[in-house]
């Protein structure tokens, strides 16, 4: 059937169009293909695969977050604190920011270089010190020495840390 019309718009010399109208399909051939055109449709589709991946990394991230207020909202830090231990945890972009609550030494990192951020700022010293006061609170209030010191019921020797007093 295919070849009967082909054969018709041939005879007719009109090699795009049969005698009753239809459009035959006329595949791509190297001499068709315009640069610009080729180079439109790759940009378009690599936008689109980097736009995904883009969307795909900040929905998972943001699933992280929210894994990580939970758990931080079972700590029952008041508010202030919590805001500060979010915004430290965004600060420092951390890709797991759940594992904070439960490495002291991640958070000692992020700590410290949050102090260091502190102390070389130009707020007043006042202001510098109770930054660093709700830090240590935030410290002492998430790591109990009670859960620390699960590792001595084990054969682990004890923490050479000294106990946090609340």
């Amino acid at each position: 059937m295919m070849e009967m019309f082909t054969q018709m718009a041939l005879k007719e010399g009109q090699p795009y169009r049969t005698g009753e109208g239809l459009i035959m399909p006329k595949f791509l051939t190297p001499t068709e293909i315009e640069a610009e055109v080729l180079l439109w449709i790759l940009g378009i589709f690599t936008f689109l695969v980097l736009a995904i991946v883009l969307m795909v990394y900040l929905y998972n991230r943001r699933v992280k977050f929210k894994e990580f207020e939970s758990e931080m909202k079972a700590l029952d830090l008041e508010p202030r604190a919590e805001g500060t231990l979010a915004d430290l945890v965004k600060r420092h972009s951390l890709n797991e920011p759940v594992n904070v609550l439960f490495s002291t030494s991640l958070f000692d990192e992020m700590a410290s270089a949050e102090i260091r951020r502190i102390l070389s700022s130009p707020a007043p010293a006042q202001e510098k010190q109770e930054r660093i006061d709700l830090l240590y609170h935030i410290r002492t209030k998430t790591y109990h020495p009670d859960w620390l010191s699960l590792t001595q019921k084990g054969d682990f020797p004890p923490s050479p840390r000294p106990p946090s007093s609340a």
